[in-house]
């Protein structure tokens, strides 16, 4: 059996987390499925998403953004044809 201590920081509250060897194989199995390429794929569209702020959609729509826009658009677009 395995145990960690953990702090929750915001009350000061001190935890100790036991797990046996089933839980860990447990754990790695679901590590394992999220790790799909399709998921993997999805996590990187979702990064690439997270960048395209209203700034960056002003500054397309304007045409000062030298390009930005319509690369990590196709960049999507290419992560989307791998899926």
């Amino acid at each position: 059996m395995l145990t960690k201590k953990i702090i929750d920081l915001r009350t000061g509250i001190e935890e100790v987390l036991e797990w046996t060897a089933e839980d860990e194989a447990q754990r790695q199995a679901i590590i394992a499925q999220e790790s799909t390429p399709q998921k993997l794929i999805a996590r990187e569209i979702q990064r690439i998403e997270a960048t395209m702020t209203t700034r960056r959609f002003r500054e397309a729509a304007l045409g000062t953004d030298g390009g930005w826009f319509a690369a990590r658009d196709a960049e999507i677009a290419a992560l989307r044809v791998q899926m």
